[in-house]
């Protein structure tokens, strides 16, 4: 098989199959890739510029996996889709240690693990496992909300992602109890990148939706797998237009009204 990019993304499913410790089988057509639990809907080069449907109403895990990420950000989708498959190493979030991260630590943890990096954060915090940091989150700074009678302060949950090749069960749960008696947290929202899942984990611990945002649109060069927001096609006919789904916007209320 010639490699392009569904081939790379297929062969390496099939070789992480291969030392599954469960039987797993998937049928693949020219856009997607489906399992018993999970559908990865590959979006090469070809299809940029198309719109992408909404998401499916499917209990099935889902993942949008793009030409130019898959290039320019390969391990972040491959402990993905190990993660999907179940083949990642597994660790209790309750085995590990609650830590305080400063901003070079955070940083470079985001930008080796989260597939959009790093960003401005005032709050960071990580799990430790062994004397190695295994998951990290990221929060705003409060902000004095005006959009009812009565003002009130909010935090943003900004990012958050576990070590590459691991998944902590109950990390994300943890993180979030911690960091809300800390700062006595009574408004909290998220955005959750549709291309990337559903939020069930964050709609478990409680948050509710609260509409969809459409992204801003992006471009990007084939050449240099290089994103850009201004759109450049009058001097650079390279330039495609990246589809997306969108964000869905996520609130966890615990006022006492």
């Amino acid at each position: 098989m010639a490699k392009t990019f569904p081939s790379e993304v297929l062969n390496f499913i099939n070789d992480c199959l291969k030392i599954s410790p469960k039987v797993i089988s998937i049928k693949t057509t020219a856009d997607k890739i489906e399992g018993e639990n999970f559908i990865l809907f590959l979006h090469p080069y070809s299809s940029y510029g198309e719109t992408i449907n909404d998401a499916p109403n499917t209990s099935k895990k889902t993942l949008h996996i793009f030409e130019d990420l898959w290039q320019s950000r390969t391990e972040i989708y491959k402990n993905k889709i190990q993660s999907i498959l179940g083949s990642n190493q597994t660790i209790a979030a309750r085995a590990c240690q609650i830590v305080k991260l400063d901003k070079i630590n955070a940083d470079a943890f985001f930008n080796k693990n989260h597939l959009h990096q790093s960003t401005t954060a005032g709050h960071k915090y990580g799990l430790i496992y062994k004397n190695k940091l295994v998951a990290a989150i990221s929060f705003s700074k409060s902000r004095v909300m005006t959009d009812g009678q009565i003002y009130y302060r909010s935090y943003e949950l900004i990012r958050f992602s576990n070590q590459l090749g691991y998944t902590v069960t109950g990390g994300l749960n943890k993180l979030l109890k911690h960091f809300i008696e800390e700062k006595n947290v009574q408004h909290l929202m998220t955005y959750i990148d549709l291309n990337w899942g559903d939020g069930k984990a964050f709609l478990d611990f409680g948050f509710k939706e609260n509409g969809q945002v459409l992204e801003i649109e992006s471009y990007v060069d084939p050449s240099t797998h290089q994103r850009s927001k201004e759109n450049n096609l009058a001097s650079n006919q390279q330039l495609l237009k990246v589809p997306h789904l969108g964000s869905k916007k996520l609130i966890l209320d615990l006022r006492n009204y």
